[in-house]
């Protein structure tokens, strides 16, 4: 049998290309980091919807003069952490000298009302949001509950049967394109009642199939109106019963 020669030679090539090939990137990596050209001049904000652009650019001010390969994105999500609307960031690196904060904001989904009266944004996935400020473009139906404002966690989810129910039929009613007419979501004697706006009449849904009810009213809607303040009854079968406010 003939022996094979110079096999581990190759092998000897490839672990120096290899080290080579390291070394070439961590050499620029180095020199990237310390180009003064590369020293950050401005920084710019994107991706806010609510959150003022004046009040995250002076955050981001330490940023100034620093390296432009050695921020990074945890160190720019840290420096942020403490505001709850802000979901996640990214960064993008433009050449010399300008660093781009790209950020993902947490939307409101529906405002919770609490039994004093507050008002307290949640999130689609039922996270409370900070309710030190409202925004101007964010219009959001109201749940009104028995929930105490000391029994909310900013930054927490919210786990209540009620609430709950109310994201289930909320569900539906975007499915029928309904979700945009209801302003508010309550209880009176344990029937479950929505706000129609903006003309403000109530719509009672019972029990049985939702999608079927909200199809009959949205037909009946669109082909007549309802007086303000009355109640559009749908809790009987293939029937839509309008009563006047009390």
């Amino acid at each position: 049998m003939r022996k094979k020669r110079g096999s581990s030679r190759y092998y000897i090539y490839f672990i120096c290309i290899i080290f080579l090939l390291v070394a070439s990137a961590s050499g620029v990596k180095y020199l990237l980091k310390n180009l003064d050209i590369l020293q950050i001049k401005s920084v710019t904000i994107d991706g806010n919807q609510n959150l003022e652009t004046e009040f995250l650019t002076n955050i981001s001010q330490d940023f100034l003069g620093k390296n432009l390969y050695e921020i990074s994105k945890n160190e720019v999500l840290e420096k942020y952490s403490n505001i709850n609307r802000i979901k996640d960031v990214s960064i993008t690196r433009k050449l010399p000298d300008k660093l781009v904060i790209n950020l993902v904001e947490k939307k409101g989904y529906m405002y919770l009302r609490t039994k004093e009266g507050t008002l307290f944004p949640l999130t689609k996935e039922l996270e409370v949001l900070d309710n030190t400020q409202y925004f101007r473009n964010e219009i959001l139906p109201v749940i009104s509950s028995d929930l105490a404002a000391d029994d909310l966690q900013v930054g927490e989810k919210i786990s209540d049967a009620w609430i709950a129910e109310v994201y289930e039929i909320a569900a539906v009613l975007s499915e029928c394109d309904l979700f945009d007419d209801v302003s508010e979501f309550y209880q009176r004697d344990g029937e479950l009642i929505l706000v129609q706006s903006p003309i403000g009449f109530r719509i009672i849904l019972g029990q049985g199939d939702l999608t079927e009810k909200l199809q009959r009213y949205k037909l009946v809607r669109d082909n007549r109106s309802f007086a303000k303040d009355s109640y559009i009854d749908l809790r009987f079968e293939n029937k839509l019963i309008e009563r006047p406010g009390v």
